[in-house]
Order: C-alpha cells, then structure tokens, then sequence
C-alpha cells in the first residue's frame, strides 16, 4: 500500500461506534494491518476505545475497530462473525450462548476483564460504619421507609434527617447503583440532590455530617467514610477493597466481561493477554475500575 507522507492513525467516536485506524506503512506488504473488532457493551465504550488506542500504539500494523451499542448487540456481533470479541457488563444468558454454538460450533469462553465498584459514603465523623444493601433500597429509593439516621438498624442513637447525595441521570453510576440495590429501574427518592459529578458529590459529603452518597469507590478522600456493606441484616459487612470485589464479598460490584468463539486466537488472544500488563491496568483504573 503506498501512502505519501507520515500517517499517525485515527480514532472517532459517533453514534456509539469508535475507530481506532493504524494503517500499514509502505514497503511493509508483509505485515498489512490485521483487524480486531471488538462490540458489545455501551457502559464499556470509554475504555475499550483507550483500549484499542493503546494496543494499536504498541502493536503497530493493527487496525483495531470498537462498537458500544449495548450487551446483547456483542453477542448478536459474535455469532454473526462480525466481531472477534463480544463486550458485556453482564454474564452471558443461555440462550446467547446456544446461538454462538449453533452458528460457530464454538461454545463462548469468558473472560473477565475488570469490576466496577459503587461505595456509599458519609462524613469522615459520621458514626455509622457499616448497612445492608436492604436498607440502602429503603434509605434511597422510593416507597423507602428510612429516612432518618436513627431508623436504619444497628444506628438508632443517631439523630437527624439523612440528606441524600447523588448524580445526574446521564451518569453510568447512578443505574448502576439503582440496579445493584434494586434489581429494577426504581426511582430515587424526591429531594435527591443531584451534583454535577462525583468529585462535587464527595467534596460536598466532606462538608455536610448528614448526608450520605454513593459513586465508585476511587473517589474516596479523608473528609469521607466509605461505609461496609452486607447484603441483608446477619451478613458479615465487608469494604469495598480490591480483595473483597475480587471475592464476591462485596455486594455493590459487577464484572465486565470479554466473550470469545471458543478459546481465542490470533489478535483476539494477543488482545486479551495484554489487559495483563501494567499499561491495560493503568487503563482500567483511570477509568474508576478494578
């Protein structure tokens, strides 16, 4: 392929669909660009594409394309053969995997690729060290029943009304949230102050010793508490740590998946042993994962 001049790559986003090109160089006919599509999940979007960025910088002669359009859309993607790696931020269903069986002959192999981890804050002096993901459906969500600090069990000295902290609707944290506490599409209490983003929700809970808010884990500060949590009242309450995520331990997590036709071969493979190094790593937590 001749090309004229220094051609660094490309990447756009639009509508969902984000393009990373390095394109082959001259005289390298040996080593032409080898595509990798990835699709699937839109809550992954972001860091597949700095993903895709990345790798194609440090693997020159890739040409790596990324679709965010939804979960199911990377399955549909995988057992059409028109991606090579289908995205999810939930496991696959049985029914996504008999069609990949029936149309590949493969079953899909899954691979997980990070965990995203909501904490729940209060004031750094806030006496309440730990709740349950039961009370949290009553503390936030309406038809809720607990609206006092001294009506959620196990706080019954404390006094005040709780003043809830949360994001904008245009947030992935705040469905995520609602579904992990939920498990449907609940509305938030009314008088839930909306803030900008998290490092405003977090700087607020830091001034204000009745509030309480949820937003990933990484925005901890030493002005703010990051509450245990259990499932429900008699479960041991555990920190939303690595370690605990890793587990299962801590309740309010959710892994990001990677599925494959079978076990993965080629650029699909070579992708996928990379999200081991340190750099894919630097990614997934700039990105507020683990």
């Amino acid at each position: 392929m001749k090309l004229v001049g220094k051609i660094l790559g490309a990447m756009a986003v639009c509508s969902g669909l984000g393009v990373l090109d390095i394109p082959a160089q001259e005289n390298a006919a040996e080593e032409q660009a080898a595509t990798l599509r990835i699709q699937g999940s839109d809550t992954m979007l972001q860091v597949n594409l700095k993903f895709a960025e990345q790798y194609a910088k440090e693997h020159p002669m890739k040409r790596v394309t990324v679709r965010g359009e939804g979960s199911s859309t990377g399955f549909r993607a995988l057992a059409g053969g028109t991606a090579d790696i289908g995205c999810s931020s939930r496991p696959i269903k049985d029914s996504e995997k008999a069609k990949i069986k029936e149309a590949l002959g493969e079953d899909p192999v899954e691979h997980v690729v990070a965990y995203d981890t909501i904490a729940v804050f209060v004031h750094a002096k806030n006496s309440l060290d730990s709740t349950t993901v039961e009370s949290l459906k009553e503390i936030f969500f309406e038809g809720g029943k607990i609206d006092r600090w001294n009506q959620i069990p196990g706080n019954e000295g404390s006094v005040g009304d709780i003043e809830l902290l949360g994001l904008t609707k245009f947030s992935g944290t705040y469905a995520a949230f609602r579904t992990m506490v939920t498990a449907s599409r609940a509305e938030y209490k009314m008088g839930t102050a909306a803030m900008a983003g998290s490092k405003a929700l977090v700087e607020k809970l830091g001034s204000t010793p009745l509030a309480m808010g949820y937003t990933g884990s990484r925005y901890a500060t030493e002005a703010v508490k990051a509450l245990k949590l259990a499932p429900k009242l008699g479960d041991e309450p555990t920190a939303p740590t690595a370690e605990n995520v890793r587990s299962g331990k801590y309740p309010l997590s959710r892994k990001f998946y990677y599925y494959t036709a079978g076990k993965p071969e080629g650029e699909a493979a070579k992708l996928i042993d990379w999200l081991k190094s340190d750099r894919a790593k630097g990614i997934i937590a700039d990105h507020g994962f683990i």
